[in-house]
């Protein structure tokens, strides 16, 4: 899919309690001028597999924004040049869960993975290269009640406060 533009989820848009799994695509060149510049998601599952997202741009929840109770998988996948103006280059997530599985993100801005009240954030195997934010350069997240972080890497992340993660207020941490 390419060249999308619009207000949320410029190639998709899923909504109260759907199912969505999408593997083997290429998500290249959108905009929003609000959230979640490639998938908008609320109060639904969405599995990622195998996916790559490339030149994706949101103001607010970069690429992918998962929402009141979402559940995002996402595994096997890439993403480059991912950008915010506001948070989450990457993912934006509130009150939602999200599982990451040997995928690799590279250059993205205002910390890639941006999560508020997340239920659970889960990374494994996965890689992050050249992240930029205020706090965390890679990973955000704010009165999350799990975060694990296993066999994963960091590089060349910035920030002003937590060069590649930023934690507040967690409940259980593993890293």
């Amino acid at each position: 899919m390419y060249s999308q533009s619009g207000k949320q989820g410029c190639f998709v848009y899923v909504s109260t309690q759907s199912y969505f799994e999408i593997s083997n695509s290429d998500f290249t060149d959108g905009t929003a001028s609000g959230s979640g510049g490639a998938i908008f998601s609320i109060s639904s599952t969405i599995n990622i597999k195998n996916c790559q997202f490339m030149n994706i741009y949101a103001n607010s929840e970069g690429a992918i924004l998962a929402y009141s109770d979402s559940i995002l998988n996402i595994q096997g996948s890439n993403v480059w040049n991912t950008s915010s103006d506001i948070s989450g280059g990457i993912v934006g997530a509130s009150q939602s869960s999200i599982l990451i599985q040997s995928s690799n993100f590279d250059m993205f801005s205002h910390s890639g993975m941006y999560g508020e009240k997340l239920h659970s954030l889960s990374i494994y195997d996965s890689r992050f290269d050249d992240g930029l934010g205020v706090y965390g350069g890679s990973i955000y997240c704010s009165m999350c009640s799990q975060v694990t972080i296993k066999n994963s890497e960091f590089s060349n992340c910035n920030a002003t406060i937590g060069g590649a993660v930023y934690l507040i207020t967690q409940s259980d941490l593993l890293i």
